[in-house]
């Protein structure tokens, strides 16, 4: 654990684990979030909570939604999940490792931990699994501790590549930045610049970070400026995004679209954003 740098939550903080490990996920299963965690480390596998979580976590926030990260190879990520959950619960995303669990009471994803050759070009195809061939998708024979330094370059922001390790209780920073970051509300990237290159909505997260307090650094904004544009003009699903992504019920919502106007390089562009948040509005 010494090749990251890492933090103890402090005493007053640790409830907020308590309360994530205590969510259940489905009526029919008696699991929580933390009992199967545990079935998972009976099976010798890392578990880690990734994600903003994590972050929240260190803020001393209450976590707005939990993602498990695992040691394992999707096959049998896939399986144990079959164990627990119905199959159509189950959405899949094999070639970015990820397993969707669509219980009654919580949506929980759980990814295992990607190596280098899962940082593609091509955005993840999401869907309900039809047919479970994908055995060929492995993880190698290191470490879990190595592998997160592959796993953070599937994420944004060093604010988000932050992992609690479920073996340790640390919070565990591979890129050595997501702390630093965070605690003088800085905004960085550490996706790989492929994966990045193909991210539809990498302006969306980087205004909503914005609006919360964080400055971006020159290379985030350079990108924001280059590509804002394009996005709002000529993606067909950057309204439903924004829906996903910032409701009108955010507390911060009038800062994400102050800011959005102040990066819109044309008055066409600010039009269209306006479009859009006027839809949103309507149907709040």
């Amino acid at each position: 654990m010494t090749m990251y740098d890492h933090y103890t939550l402090p005493e007053h903080h640790q409830h907020l684990i308590h309360a994530a490990m205590a969510q259940r996920i489905d009526q029919a299963s008696p699991a929580t979030i933390g009992e199967l965690i545990a079935q998972m480390q009976s099976l010798n596998w890392s578990v880690f909570i990734s994600g903003g979580a994590p972050r929240d976590w260190v803020e001393g926030l209450q976590a707005q939604d939990i993602d498990l990260s695992v040691n394992t190879s999707f096959a049998d990520l896939y399986a144990f999940c079959l164990s627990i959950f119905q199959p159509h619960q189950l959405l899949t995303d094999p070639d970015f490792g990820l397993v969707t669990v669509l219980g009654s009471e919580y949506k929980l994803d759980i990814n295992i931990l990607r190596e280098a050759a899962f940082s593609m070009p091509v955005p993840p195809r999401v869907g309900l699994s039809q047919s479970h061939q994908h055995d060929e998708v492995k993880q190698s024979a290191t470490t879990a501790l190595a592998r997160l330094q592959a796993d953070i370059l599937s994420r944004d922001f060093a604010v988000n590549a932050l992992y609690y390790c479920c073996d340790s209780g640390h919070i565990l920073d591979p890129s050595q930045q997501g702390l630093s970051d965070l605690k003088h509300r800085r905004l960085s990237f550490v996706m790989c610049t492929q994966r990045l290159a193909h991210d539809n909505v990498v302006c969306i997260r980087i205004l909503q970070f914005i609006a919360r307090g964080f400055e971006p650094n020159e290379e985030v904004k350079i990108l924001l400026c280059a590509r804002l544009e394009t996005a709002v003009m000529q993606q067909q699903e950057f309204q439903a995004w924004l829906a996903v992504y910032i409701g009108t019920d955010k507390a911060y919502y009038p800062q994400f679209k102050a800011c959005a106007y102040h990066y819109a390089a044309s008055q066409t562009v600010k039009n269209r954003l306006q479009h859009y948040f006027s839809n949103m509005e309507s149907k709040s």
